[in-house]
């Protein structure tokens, strides 16, 4: 299981055996066959054309579409379906990516095929924007 530290997430050792470097490797790979699917792509890029600069709906439409090629992966490597094992990917891709900057680059290509930005907003600066627009209203 997944445990939260005093300053950062970091993996049991139960996790930590399964999901090593090779594993989150092959994981990944895995999703991108998977995402490369023409149909799939397809889909994809209708949604983000759909809702240009919403990206909430964005998102909460991307979600089972993405869930649908997602959980036969997850199954294979042992992740639960849905946002939870996409939650379980993310969290193990980046204490993984620390020491790996290929890998940190295959999951932003992964993230580019789902019309993400590469990088995914570190949430300080989501907080620190979000003070700043408080104190602009002040």
């Amino acid at each position: 299981m997944w445990c939260l530290g005093t300053d950062s997430f970091y993996l049991t050792p139960d996790v930590e055996n399964q999901l090593r470097f090779q594993d989150g490797r092959r994981l990944l790979e895995a999703l991108k066959d998977a995402y490369m699917d023409a149909t799939f792509q397809a889909e994809v890029h209708t949604l983000r054309a759909k809702f240009p600069g919403d990206e909430l709906r964005f998102l909460t439409t991307l979600g089972p579409l993405a869930a649908k090629v997602q959980a036969p992966v997850f199954q294979q490597f042992g992740l639960p379906a849905g946002q939870r094992g996409v939650i379980l990917m993310k969290m193990g891709v980046r204490l993984l990516s620390i020491n790996s900057p290929d890998l940190k680059e295959l999951a932003g290509d992964l993230r580019e095929m789902l019309c993400l930005p590469r990088e995914e907003e570190d949430i300080s600066s989501t907080i620190k924007k979000a003070e700043s627009d408080c104190l602009d209203l002040l």
